[in-house]
């Protein structure tokens, strides 16, 4: 058993592969940085971050046959490249934000409880988030919604949805939707914070 504490774990290789085996344990801050070369890190089992994930350099993967998912209670930044093959990556913080352009399999981003406080997803202003599964955003209910915001209010971020998304208790702003339109009519659960393109709401 590893205890994390609030501490961070590197990855440092430089090239190769490298196998992340969490062995059941949660990790707090987690880094994967090759320095510029050329090194894989392969995910052999389910990754639970419990702080933040960051990729600043070399390829995250969830590993072809295995699709491994990685739950999030903090932040995800990427700077180079994530390999999601059939894998899910989930969110399961408060406060939340997405920083770089990522191409996700499937992306879950769960409020974290019935208390009357709602949670806020941050995605960066003018990256492009693109969900090839299925985009599942779960707030909890009226006073316990998700707000999904740019990180420069004003400034649209990018989101490809290919899949159907499973939308609910939340709002959006300042998003610029590039694939087929969101379609929320039906659903009043869904509401426009303002600024958004290629979706549909509701009211």
């Amino acid at each position: 058993t590893f205890t994390p504490q609030n501490g961070t774990v590197t990855f440092d290789g430089t090239s190769g592969t490298i196998h992340i085996v969490s062995g059941g344990s949660s990790l707090y801050h987690v880094i994967f940085n090759d320095a510029g070369g050329s090194a894989t890190f392969e995910i052999e089992s389910t990754l639970d971050v419990n702080g933040n994930l960051t990729i600043t350099g070399g390829t995250l993967d969830a590993k072809s046959g295995e699709d491994n998912n990685i739950t999030l209670a903090g932040n995800w930044s990427n700077s180079d490249i994530f390999t999601a093959r059939g894998g899910t990556v989930t969110f399961d913080g408060t406060n939340q934000s997405i920083t770089g352009s990522t191409t996700f399999n499937n992306l879950t981003k769960n409020e974290d409880g019935d208390n009357a406080t709602n949670n806020t997803w941050t995605f960066a202003a003018g990256s492009t988030t693109t969900v090839a599964g299925t985009w599942t955003v779960n707030g909890t209910d009226s006073s316990d919604k998700v707000l999904i915001v740019s990180s420069s209010p004003g400034t649209r971020w990018n989101i490809s949805s290919v899949g159907t998304p499973a939308l609910d208790n939340m709002t959006v702003t300042d998003s610029n939707n590039t694939g087929t339109v969101i379609n929320e009519y039906a659903d009043n659960t869904v509401t426009d914070g303002g600024n958004n393109l290629n979706w549909g709401f509701s009211t």
